[in-house]
């Protein structure tokens, strides 16, 4: 059951995101850009030379991204977004379907701070494991309280 997140409640499951296929293009693409010269990411050959199988692995930051979509949408956007900590569980491959789901952890007595616990199962593996915390519409970003290990409001 989804939940109208002005009003949010600990248990609550978000609305899923689905990846229907992980294209191998787009595996090629985001080695690209990120300037990751591993060809395990766009070689299948590679992949199988390294013990993974035969298809392309896709990037952890793929994964972690999706997830993070998902939770964003979950709480109107990204502005809030204050820790967000992963854990990589296995390998997504190229065409596996990518499902993310979530549900509402913890909300905060006055309803100004949310964690989502979150996971990624692709073809029904869990591959990841995401907690993220947001602000909520009308919260006060607290000033200068970044760790040391963080940038940009996420855990390095």
């Amino acid at each position: 059951m989804t939940h109208d997140l002005s009003f949010p409640v600990a248990g609550e499951a978000l609305a899923p995101l689905t990846v229907a296929h992980i294209d191998p293009a787009t595996l090629k693409l985001v080695a690209a850009l990120m300037d990751d010269p591993n060809p395990i990411h766009f070689d299948t050959a590679a992949a199988r030379a390294a013990g993974l199988g035969d298809r392309p692995v896709a990037q952890g930051p793929l994964t972690f991204g999706y997830l993070l979509v998902m939770a964003a949408r979950a709480v109107g956007g990204h502005d809030g977004l204050r820790q967000a900590r992963i854990r990589f569980l296995g390998n997504v491959f190229a065409g596996d379907r990518l499902e993310c789901t979530g549900v509402i952890h913890e909300v905060t007595p006055d309803a100004q701070r949310m964690t989502l616990r979150c996971r990624a199962e692709a073809d029904g593996r869990p591959v990841a494991d995401m907690d993220a915390t947001f602000l909520l519409d009308g919260a006060d970003a607290p000033s200068g309280q970044a760790s040391p290990t963080s940038r940009n409001g996420m855990d390095l």
